[in-house]
């Protein structure tokens, strides 16, 4: 059974932490082209930005948020959603945490 609201953020956010200590090595991409989900009668635009933020500090991870995209980032712009892969399999190999 699948879990929603409240309770399913909780457990997101219990398996994000565990993510953050298990493993260091990671990349967040942020979109830099405002886009908005229409919801609640305002922006969700700023909730998302400092939302990737956390996500990043979080997780220790390197924070791409100059990515000349917006949401669809991957679609949009594939090569540094590549190279933040292929930094990431780097370090990993290399032995780095970060």
């Amino acid at each position: 059974m699948c879990a929603s609201g409240p309770v399913r953020a909780r457990r997101v956010s219990a398996a994000v932490a565990a993510l953050a200590v298990s493993c260091a090595l990671a990349a967040v991409l942020t979109s830099d082209h405002p886009w908005d989900l229409g919801v609640g009668g305002g922006s969700t635009w700023p909730a998302w930005l400092a939302a990737q933020r956390r996500l990043a500090e979080d997780l220790h991870a390197r924070h791409v948020a100059d990515t000349d995209s917006g949401h669809g980032i991957a679609v949009e712009r594939p090569q540094p959603v590549a190279q933040a892969i292929r930094d990431v399999v780097e370090r990993a190999r290399a032995g780095q945490e970060r």
